[in-house]
Protein backbone atom coordinates (compact mmCIF):
# COMPACT_ATOMS: atom_id res chain seq x y z
CA UNK A 1 0.00 0.00 0.00
CA UNK A 2 1.30 3.48 -0.89
CA UNK A 3 1.11 6.33 1.61
CA UNK A 4 -0.43 9.65 0.71
CA UNK A 5 0.21 13.00 2.38
CA UNK A 6 -1.43 15.69 0.25
CA UNK A 7 -3.30 18.90 1.03
CA UNK A 8 -5.33 21.30 -1.15
CA UNK A 9 -6.55 24.36 0.71
CA UNK A 10 -7.97 27.76 -0.26
CA UNK A 11 -8.22 30.75 2.01
CA UNK A 12 -7.21 34.30 2.85
CA UNK A 13 -3.94 35.43 4.43
CA UNK A 14 -4.57 36.76 7.93
CA UNK A 15 -1.41 38.93 7.93
CA UNK A 16 1.64 39.64 5.79
CA UNK A 17 4.02 36.69 5.47
CA UNK A 18 7.12 36.48 7.68
CA UNK A 19 10.44 35.87 5.94
CA UNK A 20 13.70 34.46 7.27
CA UNK A 21 16.85 32.73 6.12
CA UNK A 22 18.16 29.57 7.80
CA UNK A 23 21.74 29.26 9.07
CA UNK A 24 22.58 27.45 5.80
CA UNK A 25 21.16 30.31 3.70
CA UNK A 26 17.83 28.74 2.70
CA UNK A 27 14.90 31.16 2.43
CA UNK A 28 11.71 30.34 4.35
CA UNK A 29 8.39 32.16 4.35
CA UNK A 30 5.61 31.45 6.86
CA UNK A 31 2.04 32.72 7.02
CA UNK A 32 -1.39 31.77 8.28
CA UNK A 33 -4.50 31.45 6.17
CA UNK A 34 -8.12 31.49 7.22
CA UNK A 35 -10.32 29.00 5.42
CA UNK A 36 -14.10 28.88 5.76
CA UNK A 37 -16.36 25.89 5.26
CA UNK A 38 -20.06 26.56 4.76
CA UNK A 39 -22.56 23.81 5.43
CA UNK A 40 -26.27 23.38 6.02
CA UNK A 41 -27.75 22.19 9.25
CA UNK A 42 -31.01 23.90 10.29
CA UNK A 43 -29.71 27.04 8.58
CA UNK A 44 -26.48 28.01 6.86
CA UNK A 45 -23.50 27.71 9.18
CA UNK A 46 -19.81 28.44 8.85
CA UNK A 47 -16.78 26.69 10.32
CA UNK A 48 -13.53 28.65 10.21
CA UNK A 49 -10.07 27.10 10.40
CA UNK A 50 -6.64 28.72 10.66
CA UNK A 51 -3.69 26.94 9.08
CA UNK A 52 0.02 27.71 9.23
CA UNK A 53 1.85 27.44 5.90
CA UNK A 54 5.59 27.20 5.12
CA UNK A 55 7.15 27.94 1.75
CA UNK A 56 10.81 27.20 1.04
CA UNK A 57 13.47 28.35 -1.44
CA UNK A 58 12.13 29.84 -4.74
CA UNK A 59 8.54 29.67 -3.53
CA UNK A 60 9.57 31.63 -0.42
CA UNK A 61 11.06 34.31 -2.68
CA UNK A 62 7.75 34.63 -4.54
CA UNK A 63 5.89 34.95 -1.24
CA UNK A 64 8.10 37.88 -0.22
CA UNK A 65 6.31 40.12 -2.69
CA UNK A 66 2.90 38.48 -3.06
CA UNK A 67 1.90 37.05 0.34
CA UNK A 68 0.12 40.05 1.86
CA UNK A 69 -2.76 40.30 4.33
CA UNK A 70 -6.16 39.82 2.68
CA UNK A 71 -4.80 38.06 -0.41
CA UNK A 72 -6.69 34.94 -1.48
CA UNK A 73 -4.53 31.87 -2.10
CA UNK A 74 -4.75 28.22 -3.10
CA UNK A 75 -2.14 26.00 -1.48
CA UNK A 76 -1.05 22.57 -2.71
CA UNK A 77 1.30 20.80 -0.34
CA UNK A 78 1.74 18.25 2.39
CA UNK A 79 1.48 18.04 6.18
CA UNK A 80 4.69 18.36 8.17
CA UNK A 81 4.93 17.70 11.91
CA UNK A 82 7.38 19.27 14.35
CA UNK A 83 8.24 18.30 17.91
CA UNK A 84 9.85 20.91 20.13
CA UNK A 85 10.19 22.03 23.73
CA UNK A 86 8.57 25.32 24.73
CA UNK A 87 10.19 27.86 27.05
CA UNK A 88 9.01 25.84 30.06
CA UNK A 89 10.66 22.66 28.67
CA UNK A 90 7.26 21.11 27.93
CA UNK A 91 7.26 18.82 24.88
CA UNK A 92 4.97 20.25 22.17
CA UNK A 93 3.95 19.29 18.66
CA UNK A 94 2.62 21.30 15.76
CA UNK A 95 1.52 20.51 12.24
CA UNK A 96 2.03 22.89 9.33
CA UNK A 97 1.29 22.78 5.62
CA UNK A 98 4.53 22.64 3.66
CA UNK A 99 3.65 24.25 0.31
CA UNK A 100 4.72 22.74 -3.00
CA UNK A 101 2.65 25.19 -5.07
CA UNK A 102 0.84 28.45 -4.26
CA UNK A 103 -1.62 30.25 -6.52
CA UNK A 104 -2.24 33.88 -5.66
CA UNK A 105 -5.62 35.18 -6.79
CA UNK A 106 -5.22 38.36 -8.81
CA UNK A 107 -6.00 41.46 -6.79
CA UNK A 108 -8.95 43.27 -8.27
CA UNK A 109 -10.13 46.82 -7.77
CA UNK A 110 -12.18 47.08 -4.61
CA UNK A 111 -10.82 43.87 -3.06
CA UNK A 112 -11.72 43.65 0.58
CA UNK A 113 -8.84 43.72 3.07
CA UNK A 114 -9.15 41.95 6.44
Amino acid sequence: MNNLNSVLLEGVLTQDAEHRTTAKGTKVCTFTIESNKYYMADSEKKATGYFEVEAWRKLAETCETKAKKGRCVRIVGWLKQYSYKDRFAVEREKTVICADHIEFRPITEGEIEL
